[in-house]
């Protein structure tokens, strides 16, 4: 899967790009069961992930999301329709077992998140971004997007979901006459997830800790980390192909907007430490 409002004339922000404009993509998702399966069709408001083209953010084969079918009057989970996964592939979501509506006619809430995983038990789970995004499918399987359809009748013929991101997209700009290699950010690393409420709050009890970015070009890294306020000093440490390190320090507190880009734009001169 391919995937800035801040600061003291060092950091610009560029909310711009995760304008609530609704991705084109736009997928029907198929349960194969038989029975009065669900129908759903799903959307993204907005772009840090799953793979980023452009500006976009477009679901790509085989990314999976979990699905809850929750009893609307107790807001308990229905029986057998917990955390079921759905996979993308062939232009659409096929899934592991059909979501039905209740024979009895009640009234039916469905929530879901993305990336999925099989430890998921309840729509109340914690979510930690990888510590090395610049390997694998890490930045991506970083993302967190929460979807949630909360007015569905036993008469509709589908269900949308649109998927908005719950995390901040931070984003590093090197001066062009400068190569970086490789970069790492100070953050924390870990919310949890409310599913019913939509929420994915940061466990501000933890330490922050340095978290490799992953390459976008030899100017440009990304890391998807936790909506938070970073703490005052060392924040961006950047190795140059010069052999030297490219140090950026705050004298106070930057926050990190979620559904955001952050971006932070290394001035011309800054300190640039040899080893």
């Amino acid at each position: 899967m391919n995937k800035q409002n801040i600061l003291m004339g060092i950091i610009m922000a560029s909310g711009l790009l995760f304008s609530c404009e609704q991705a084109e993509m736009e997928h029907t998702l198929v349960a194969s069961n038989a029975g009065k399966e669900v129908s759903f069709h799903i959307g993204i408001s907005s772009l840090t992930r799953t793979a980023t083209t452009g500006n976009k953010t477009v679901f790509v084969a085989n990314d999976e999301l979990g699905l809850f079918a929750v009893n609307r009057n107790g807001l308990n989970v229905i029986e057998g329709q917990g955390n079921l996964k759905y996979v993308y592939h062939d232009n659409q979501w096929d899934a592991e077992k059909a979501i039905t509506f209740p024979i009895d006619g009640s009234s039916v809430n469905f929530y879901s998140y993305y990336p999925y995983s099989a430890f998921v038990t309840t729509t109340t789970f914690e979510h930690q971004v990888a510590k090395d995004q610049s390997v694998g499918n890490a930045y991506d399987q970083s993302d967190l997007l929460l979807a949630s359809h909360t007015t569905s009748t036993a008469d509709d013929t589908s269900i949308t979901l649109t998927f908005a991101h719950k995390l901040a997209l931070v984003e590093v700009i090197l001066p062009s006459d400068k190569v970086g290699v490789s970069a790492e950010m100070k953050a924390k690393r870990t919310v949890t997830v409310d599913l019913l409420k939509q929420t994915a709050t940061l466990k501000d009890a933890e330490a922050e800790e340095w978290i490799i970015m992953k390459k976008v070009s030899g100017t440009v890294f990304r890391a998807v980390v936790p909506a938070q306020t970073l703490g005052a000093g060392h924040l961006i440490r950047i190795k140059l192909d010069s052999g030297g390190y490219y140090h950026y320090s705050i004298a106070s507190g930057v926050a990190l907007a979620a559904n955001e880009i952050n971006t932070f734009s290394m001035p011309d001169k800054d300190e640039i430490r040899n080893f």
